[in-house]
């Protein structure tokens, strides 16, 4: 590449900014919308099309134009990529086109639409940028607005960068979501992220990762609802992360390595003032209004370091590591007793990395009271010479075996599952499981 040619893209890039910055962007889990309808510290508004033009517009479309940038995250143009346009149409069938990028990352767009532009962007090897929305009608005052002019939507001719993140190393990981519709308030209930499930005495959990509190206070004028996670262990923790937005893939590759950011304890508020409003029906009715709500919500994620080891001199010997959202746009959802995340851990040790396989689990071996389960399935310790029984793990070669130890009862069977495992190519992720005295523990 010509220094020519990245100085050019530099300028996009900037371009690209600059344009965006100017309209209002709504940020989804996987999706960006820019409403250029709604230019940004613009008076009077800009654009005053007749009636005639925006019912024409509306029913017919207008035309728009525009050229898009896809880059890699160091800003190195994507060729080949596949973009895929579609024109929002309002009285006929949407239309769509697919193109593909050139050399320097570029596809020019014209098309004709009734409101607005939703693309996606694929290629073989990365992740896809899902949903980028350009929307065209904006409000002003309580009024629609429309960025129209002379039979075309605007911007005209304008340019928009897109980043796409490449597929580098995903793993399989445990991966689940946990929905409990009764928390028991003011007591800790510690939760296995191995396992996906709460441990005893409110699941079947066998090692709490962490330790969710749940905390209510209400009188008739207001509620304050408190979610509290903290860990076990002392070089155990969490800390936020900021999505990566539009793309499929928008955790970090790998969880930081620096102790100083994970945090042992960490506490979401949310508050909510009562207002007596009435409905249609003049129906009194208790209103909630958000006065304070500090949850990751739709723009963060957090990364968790669990079941960690010091060693004498307090240095990190072991650990595992996850990411925890949720896919509503309340984040953590904790409400009414109700809590609500979904995660992702890896069952590697000392793996740091947070690229997971989607829908691909691990598979399990549980040594558990001198028996042997595999994936929940009570096995006889001879059915692992049979060549057919790790069939499903060869196949792949990143395929991941977890071997539970859960008692001492059961180690004499470690030496033959190892032995087998090895005979098969095949390096189990050896993770020793311990009831944990907590459980229960009010605080």
């Amino acid at each position: 590449m010509t220094k020519n040619t990245i100085c050019i893209l530099l300028i996009s890039a900037f371009c690209c900014i600059f344009a965006e910055s100017r309209y209002p962007v709504i940020h989804a889990p996987r999706e960006i919308e820019v409403n250029y309808g709604n230019p940004l510290d613009v008076e009077p508004y800009p654009f005053t099309p007749t009636k005639e033009e925006i019912n024409g517009a509306l029913h017919n479309g207008a035309k728009t134009e525009f050229t898009l940038i896809v880059v890699d995250e160091e800003g190195l143009p994507v060729k080949d990529a596949t973009v895929e346009i579609s024109f929002i149409m309002r009285d006929t069938k949407d239309k769509h086109v697919k193109l593909a990028t050139d050399k320097n990352g570029k596809v020019h767009v014209k098309g004709n639409c009734s409101s607005s532009v939703e693309i996606c962007v694929l290629k073989d090897g990365w992740y896809t940028c899902e949903r980028i929305k350009f929307c065209f009608i904006g409000s002003v005052s309580n009024s629609l607005v429309y960025a129209l002019q002379d039979g075309k939507w605007q911007p005209y001719d304008f340019t928009y960068g897109i980043t796409l993140r490449k597929i580098k190393n995903p793993v399989q990981m445990f991966q689940s979501r946990c929905s409990r519709e009764a928390f028991t308030v003011d007591t800790p209930m510690g939760f296995d992220l191995f396992t996906g499930d709460f441990i005893s005495p409110n699941g079947k959990g066998r090692t709490a990762d962490f330790y969710m509190t749940y905390r209510r206070k209400e009188n008739e004028d207001e509620k304050i609802e408190t979610l509290t996670i903290d860990f076990p262990n002392k070089m155990d923790g969490v800390y936020r992360a900021p999505r990566h937005y539009a793309s499929s893939f928008y955790t970090e590759y790998k969880a930081s390595p620096d102790n100083a950011r994970y945090r042992n304890k960490i506490e979401f508020r949310r508050k909510v003032k009562y207002s007596i409003k009435k409905g249609y029906s003049d129906t009194p009715y208790r209103n909630e209004m958000i006065v304070l709500d500090d949850n990751i919500g739709q723009n963060e994620y957090l990364v968790l370091r669990t079941r960690s080891i010091a060693d004498l001199h307090g240095r990190l010997v072991s650990c595992h590591y996850s990411w925890m959202d949720n896919s509503s746009t309340e984040g953590i959802l904790f409400k009414d007793g109700r809590v609500e995340f979904r995660y992702k851990t890896n069952p590697f040790l000392n793996d740091r990395n947070l690229e997971a396989r989607e829908g691909d689990q691990p598979a399990i071996i549980e040594l558990s009271k001198g028996e042997l389960l595999f994936n929940g399935i009570n096995r006889g310790i001879s059915e692992l010479v049979f060549p057919d029984f790790f069939k499903d793990l060869t196949k792949e070669k990143q395929s991941c075996l977890v071997l539970f130890l859960d008692d001492a009862e059961s180690a004499y069977l470690l030496p033959s599952v190892l032995d087998v495992c090895d005979r098969h190519g095949i390096a189990p992720q050896l993770i020793v499981r311990m009831k944990n005295d907590r459980q229960g523990e009010a605080k």
